[in-house]
């Protein structure tokens, strides 16, 4: 007998749904309270990757990281096999966000705000959650409703900025248009005891941040200093 695939995580109608559409969704399913000026002032906290989306979309986006994160860990916890298949809630996940219980899909739209307020990346803030729960004993791992209380939050922060000092993680999405991603590259090279590194990264190699906006965070003869083939090869 052929092994079976797991469930299909991602949801490809989310692609086509229009900002009208999300607009529907989100008014006819989701509290108020959690809607209009509180989701714009998340626009300009969230992660790079996930300013353009609708509010709706970057759920459905949290929402399949979270399911990623908890399989992940019931592989570890479980069965590595069994573990691909099982997940926290019951319901058509597959077809919409909101064929899950009300419970869950406002515990996942929740969730996505508490990252998007941190300005983490889903991924990152889901997987962290399941491990600070392994690590702290669980008897069982989140569920949506558990992602965003206060100690999650401050534990997820603390990893967060712990790989930030290991490492610059970088959007996927073009962000230099976005006056607070130079901030957060600034922030960056300054916590770093040798810049010249990671300023030749971000100039040369990854060319996010341009040779203009650097000298003007960082002045002329710190950028003269950095040799543009420092890190060439034959």
């Amino acid at each position: 007998m052929p092994t079976p695939k797991p469930e299909q995580e991602s949801q490809p109608f989310a692609a086509e749904l229009t900002d009208k559409e999300c607009d529907r969704l989100a008014i006819t399913h989701i509290d108020k309270k959690l809607l209009g000026s509180n989701e714009i002032r998340l626009f300009h906290t969230k992660w790079f990757d996930y300013r353009h989306l609708h509010p709706t979309k970057a759920s459905i986006l949290y929402a399949q990281e979270y399911l990623s994160a908890y399989r992940q860990g019931m592989q570890t916890r479980i069965d590595f096999n069994r573990g691909q298949y099982m997940r926290p809630f019951k319901g058509n996940f597959e077809e919409s966000l909101f064929n899950i219980s009300k419970r869950d899909y406002l515990g996942l739209w929740k969730g996505r705000q508490a990252a998007d307020e941190m300005g983490i990346p889903y991924d990152f803030y889901c997987s962290a959650a399941i491990t600070w729960a392994e690590e702290n004993c669980w008897r069982y791992l989140p569920r949506p409703t558990q992602m965003y209380s206060t100690a999650m939050k401050h534990a997820i922060g603390d990893r967060w900025e712990d790989e930030l000092e290991a490492r610059t993680i970088l959007p996927k999405r073009d962000a230099t248009a976005h006056p607070d991603f130079i901030s957060y590259l600034e922030r960056q090279v300054n916590r770093r005891e040798h810049k010249t590194f990671l300023l030749h990264r971000l100039i040369f190699q990854d060319k996010v941040l341009p040779d203009s906006l650097a000298r003007e965070r960082f002045g002329d003869q710190c950028i003269d200093a950095i040799d543009p083939d420092l890190f060439m090869t034959s």
